[in-house]
């Protein structure tokens, strides 16, 4: 079991990394990668990706860490940009990294630009 601080909700969630939740991880990776992989995508197929990969994400959220009504329509109303760093931040905590490890991963993508 994970616990994990949703800054946006000012509040912390425990997460059991059960297969199911580890399976839900995987697929919302692939939604993620799908939508990354616009080389030879039409228009229609690349909104499709995104749109995908939009509404997997806000459901994982919800789903992974067991969100109310309420907090979801908070997640739901976030930036989009913040909606996949906290999808992608959750991610990484439930596939074992820690809160420093990711911090780590972050500096280093950035001293890397």
């Amino acid at each position: 079991m994970e616990q994990i601080y949703i800054k946006q909700l000012k509040k912390k969630f425990n997460v059991v990394t059960s297969n199911k939740v580890i399976k839900l991880t995987y697929r919302t990776q692939l939604a993620m990668a799908h939508a990354g992989d616009t080389d030879e995508k039409t228009s229609t197929e690349r909104i499709e990706a995104s749109l995908k990969m939009t509404e997997m994400g806000t459901d994982y959220l919800r789903d992974v860490l067991k969100l109310t009504d309420s907090q979801y329509e908070k997640i739901d109303d976030l930036d989009v940009d913040e909606t996949v760093e906290l999808v992608n931040y959750v991610i990484m905590r439930v596939t074992g990294l820690t809160d420093e490890e990711i911090e780590k991963y972050y500096k280093g993508a950035d001293e890397k630009k």
